[in-house]
C-alpha cells in the first residue's frame, strides 16, 4: 500500500511536493507462500487450478480440432472470413 503525505504549504510556489511512503498491508494475497510457489508448484488432482487448466485445455482443443471440419463445410474463403469475424468478436 502506498501512503501519500503533503508537507504542508504547497501553493503556486511549488516548493513542497507530496512524499510517498510504502506501508505493508495487513491483507496479503496468500500468507506464507510466494508467487513462484503458487504459480509453478505441482498441479494436484482435483485442485481448482488443475480443474481450470483442464477446462481451458478441453475448450481450446475442441475448437482447434473443429477448424478443418468447418473450413471443409463452408469453403476456404467463407471459412477464413468467419474465422476472422470470430477473432474480431473475441
Amino acid at each position: 500500500m502506498i501512503e501519500r503525505r503533503n508537507n504542508g504549504g504547497g501553493g503556486p510556489s511549488g516548493s513542497t511536493s507530496p512524499q510517498l511512503r510504502i506501508v505493508d498491508s495487513k491483507f496479503s494475497m496468500s500468507p506464507g507462500r510466494q508467487f513462484r510457489e503458487r504459480a509453478f508448484s505441482k498441479i494436484n488432482d482435483g485442485s481448482v487450478r488443475g480443474s481450470i487448466f483442464t477446462l481451458c485445455a478441453s475448450a481450446i482443443g475442441s475448437g482447434v480440432l473443429s477448424l478443418p471440419y468447418v473450413l471443409n463445410l463452408c469453403g476456404y474463403v467463407a471459412g477464413i472470413c468467419f474465422l476472422c469475424l470470430g477473432a474480431a468478436a473475441a
